[in-house]
């Protein structure tokens, strides 16, 4: 039996048995899917897998009970299997199916409707899962070990596939548990909203499961509140602007304790308004390419200071640029060899992010290297920190700053009512603390939302090419 179908049957904590593996709100009525029906499931599914020609496989769907068990029974089953974003239009469906050489696509029920123009491309099967009657036995042997390809964000570039062991995965999580840095405690329920197909959501997902929790399913971001409310979990798994929405809205019950934030900055104005309620903020850090989450926040030093995570540690290249060395890293990006091997290097994966590393072993995330902007009198600007000065500003819903044309702008989204000369004075008060070479020289009011990736982190290279574009 591979290594991840065995820890999937054997090795969850057993401390507390009656704790459903898995609920979510269907048409108004929570569901519960206790541990021995989900194993019965996943061996279910695994089996119909394994009679399977295919070997590389996509999924594509939205988080639910069903895709959970097509992706680990996949896994399971020895097969690659191949992370597709529900959001994808058709073409961007066929062009990362084609280019990770997917042989079927699994797909959710509501999008097999798109089965007539996919189907003339790869054949098709709706993802799998029905609850299992009777009893089950472990007696499912597969020798082969699974394969996961994860597709990075696009925030700065076009996707990627990263690729990754299943047993690799699988270990890396038994790992950052047997060192006892996890948060809350075994038994509890996560409710996780964020994708199940991009690596943070898949990580924490099977972390729950390993300590014997509650996976609380979070279906749809138009379904948080509801969600929330009627799941009350002990920790809530989200990315920046939702933690920002669901406090506003005052959505969190007594129950919930502990927030983790991952795939966006987290400010020390959020830290404070998660605790005047009660509730712990951690700012989790980590991407793809080293398997999950290699940094996380304190309350010693506060949610813009990272600890290492597990074995994860933290290097810095005289350039400033962060690296990661542990034993859990990527094998590569799926036939990119050029490109993994720019940030692949003597057991490090350079991240392409600014930072600096303190006495303690601390780091501080400045922003992407790729992110900085060269102005037009030479100067170098990482923007992570100016996009949260930007974004902490009362009158601003959205913001980022790009480099157009070598002049360091702002790009904002403003509030209900305010007004241009507003911002104008905000922009001047951040200016006042800079030094002149790194002040904002250019205000654009966007009427859209800014362009985002699924998980909520904005993409500024098309942000900076909407305005480059303007500016010609």
């Amino acid at each position: 039996m591979n290594y991840f179908l065995n820890l999937l049957l054997n090795g969850r904590e057993k401390g507390r048995q009656e704790v459903p593996a898995f609920s979510w709100i269907e048409q108004g009525q929570k569901i519960n899917v206790q541990y021995d029906t989900f194993l019965k499931d996943l061996l279910e599914q695994t089996r119909i897998y394994c009679n399977l020609p295919q070997k590389r496989i996509g999924i594509w769907g939205e988080n639910s009970y069903r895709w959970i068990l097509s992706a680990l029974s996949l896994l399971a089953a020895g097969k690659c299997a191949v992370l597709l974003d529900a959001n994808l239009q058709n073409e961007e469906l066929l062009h990362l199916a084609g280019y990770t050489d997917c042989e079927l696509i699994l797909a959710s029920d509501t999008l097999m409707e798109e089965k007539e123009y996919i189907k003339d491309h790869f054949p098709m099967m709706e993802i799998g899962g029905r609850f299992s009657e009777g009893n089950s036995d472990n007696s499912l042997d597969v020798k082969e070990e699974g394969e996961l390809i994860f597709f990075t964000s696009g925030t700065s570039s076009s996707a990627k596939g990263v690729v990754f062991s299943a047993d690799s995965f699988a270990k890396c999580i038994q790992a950052r548990l047997s060192k006892g840095i996890w948060w809350g405690k075994n038994g509890d329920s996560w409710f996780i909203p964020v994708p199940f197909y991009h690596m943070y959501g898949l990580e924490m997902l099977f972390t729950e499961l390993m300590r014997g929790g509650t996976v609380c399913i979070g279906t749809s971001p138009r379904l948080l509140i509801p969600e929330v409310r009627m799941l009350k979990p002990d920790v809530a798994v989200l990315v920046p602007t939702m933690v920002r929405f669901l406090l506003d809205k005052e959505t969190f019950a007594e129950t919930t304790s502990q927030i983790l934030s991952a795939g966006g900055p987290c400010d020390k104005r959020l830290e404070q308004k998660a605790g005047a309620k009660g509730i712990t903020l951690f700012n989790v850090f980590g991407n793809s390419e080293v398997n999950g989450s290699c940094g996380v926040s304190d309350t010693k030093k506060g949610v813009e200071w990272l600890k290492p995570i597990g074995t994860a540690r933290w290097v810095c290249s005289q350039e400033g640029e962060l690296g990661i060395s542990h034993e859990f890293l990527m094998k590569g990006y799926y036939k990119r060899p050029m490109e993994t091997a720019e940030v692949l290097r003597d057991g490090v994966m350079w991240i392409g992010d600014a930072g600096e590393i303190d006495e303690d072993g601390y780091v501080h995330i400045e922003g992407r290297i790729r992110d900085t902007i060269v102005l037009e009198n030479g100067k170098k600007v990482h923007i992570g920190d100016l996009q949260r000065e930007l974004e902490e500003l009362p009158e601003v819903l959205e913001a980022t700053a790009v480099g157009v044309a070598g002049v360091l702008t702002a790009v904002l989204v403003l509030k209900e009512g305010c007004t241009y000369e507003m911002i104008q004075k905000e922009i001047a008060a951040i200016n006042g603390k800079k030094p002149i070479s790194h002040q904002i020289k250019k205000i654009v009011i966007s009427d859209d939302p800014l362009p985002r990736t699924s998980t909520g982190k904005i993409r500024r290279f098309m942000v900076a090419e909407k305005y480059l574009k303007k500016k010609q």
